[in-house]
């Protein structure tokens, strides 16, 4: 909470950008914290040692990333010219739904708050927009009225003509950023709740 709501004072009172929307980090850093926290209540648990139960959750999240991973190189590797067996990428998307979905966290916060992609984010840097062009442009991303038609257009400091692939990256980044929040952190509490509920029966059933 100090975080966030320091960061989200800093981009206001410095930039006069009021992101309202970022506050939601809080409680989704939170849900993030609890997925990972799952596993350390199991291991607790089963080992009654605080250092196993650390280093096994650390191991667990390793594991639950390697099928997000999977999931989304399948998905990318198109972008790059390289042809993929639609088959794969469905074991992937299935192996990727079983487990909870740490990496969604961060494409929700950006939808939530607007943010660009990072090859949108990296175009701009690399071809950056002139300042005439810039200084013309409002803040809604359209330009004046009888401007030629070289002029570019889109949101604000947007880059200019990309490469074809880094057009494909950026199509790509959008597809793996369009997530349902319900499916996205329902599906993951379920399986924290399984994990959890392994835990409390363990609990239970064991002398302490």
């Amino acid at each position: 909470t100090v975080f966030v709501v320091l960061t989200f004072l800093v981009v206001g009172l410095r930039w006069g950008y009021w992101i309202w929307p970022y506050l939601w980090s809080i409680l989704l850093i939170v849900v993030l914290f609890s997925y990972v926290y799952a596993f350390s209540a199991l291991f607790g648990v089963l080992t009654r040692n605080s250092m196993a139960a650390l280093l096994l959750a650390m191991l667990a999240w390793i594991g639950i990333y390697i099928p997000q991973v999977t999931h989304e190189t399948l998905l990318s590797l198109p972008a790059m010219g390289a042809e993929v067996d639609q088959k794969w990428v469905h074991a992937a998307e299935t192996a990727k739904w079983m487990v909870p979905k740490t990496r969604d966290i961060p494409h929700i916060a950006g939808n939530l708050i607007g943010a660009s992609t990072a090859t949108e984010v990296f175009a701009v840097s690399v071809n950056p927009p002139d300042s005439e062009d810039d200084e013309d442009t409002n803040h809604t991303g359209n330009v004046p009225p009888g401007d030629g038609p070289d002029r570019p257009t889109g949101p604000p400091n947007q880059a200019g003509p990309m490469m074809p692939d880094m057009q494909a990256s950026i199509e790509v980044e959008k597809q793996l950023a369009d997530i349902s929040i319900i499916k996205s952190i329902g599906s993951s509490l379920l399986f924290e709740a399984v994990i959890i509920s392994i835990a409390i029966w363990r609990f239970c059933r064991r002398d302490f």
